[in-house]
């Protein structure tokens, strides 16, 4: 509950306001999400799959890293430790390219949709400058914050 004085500061004078109610009145105004243009989703269309084709490269070059450790090897412990942690980072950074190769084929689908720049959570408009910076982006940037 917040008191009276506390609701003069607030431009509320003299009433006695929860705070869902002050936090409901005080939130701005959600606009009505704009649809991004089908030219404007197309020129996102081209880096998206020359980004898809790069990381299926990587992970076919990179394949042979994430092998098992060959035990029988007369190595000593502290290289076969080594090529333990080698072989964990590969298989981590396989599992990232995988990951990302999702997110950027999703964004890829969402184009066919015509559902592509718009928020995953709150179906607002993700805003251009973070599309061209993470073109697989889900969520708006007020969204992935509150994440």
């Amino acid at each position: 509950m917040l008191w009276p004085w506390q609701c003069w500061d607030l431009g509320f004078p003299g009433v006695f306001i929860d705070r869902l109610a002050f936090t409901l009145l005080c939130l701005p105004r959600r606009i009505a999400p704009q649809k991004m243009d089908p030219k404007k989703q197309e020129s996102f269309r081209g880096p998206l799959q020359e980004l898809a084709t790069e990381i299926r490269e990587d992970l076919a070059a990179n394949q042979d890293d994430a092998k098992t450790v060959d035990l029988d090897t007369s190595i000593g412990r502290l290289s076969r430790m080594d090529a333990m942690q080698s072989q964990q980072m590969a298989l981590e950074l396989r599992r990232r390219q995988q990951l990302q190769l999702q997110r950027v084929e999703s964004a890829l689908q969402r184009i066919e949709k015509g559902s592509f720049g718009k928020c995953g959570k709150c179906h607002g408009a993700i805003s251009l400058e973070r599309l061209e910076i993470q073109p697989d982006a889900v969520l708006c940037v007020r969204c992935a914050d509150a994440r």
